[in-house]
């Protein structure tokens, strides 16, 4: 016998729902909009900020943990502190839709942070 939608329940609703893959092809996409500018910032980050080793960490490295609300994470060493803040600025001017964090290990006092960069991160 055939049911009304209000006997449903919630997880056979969402069955029928249009726009329930909608979240994760836009992720989808976001985040691949994401790693196409990483080389990008990279090479950035080497030739203007002498960077010297550069490491990528966050939900970018994991594709499923990527959502509409991620950013690129990404930890450098190598440049002067007068012009980290130069850095973040041009960074996120080369990526004006997907924010981008940048971390100097050398400085962070976060001990979690800089624990997750060598447990998680990706050298690039």
């Amino acid at each position: 016998m055939a049911r009304t939608i209000r006997q449903l329940t919630a997880e056979e609703r969402q069955q029928f729902d249009p726009t329930r893959n909608l979240a994760n092809v836009l992720s989808t996409e976001r985040w691949k909009r994401a790693r196409a500018r990483l080389s990008a910032l990279v090479l950035t980050l080497r030739k203007e900020f002498g960077a010297k080793r550069i490491v990528l960490f966050g939900s970018l490295t994991q594709k499923e943990a990527f959502t509409r609300w991620s950013d690129i994470d990404l930890a450098a060493w190598g440049i002067a502190p007068e012009r980290f803040y130069e850095a973040v600025v041009r960074l996120n001017d080369l990526s004006p839709e997907i924010k981008v964090d940048l971390v100097d290990p050398e400085r962070c006092q976060s001990a979690a942070l800089n624990q997750i960069i060598q447990e998680e991160g990706k050298e690039v």
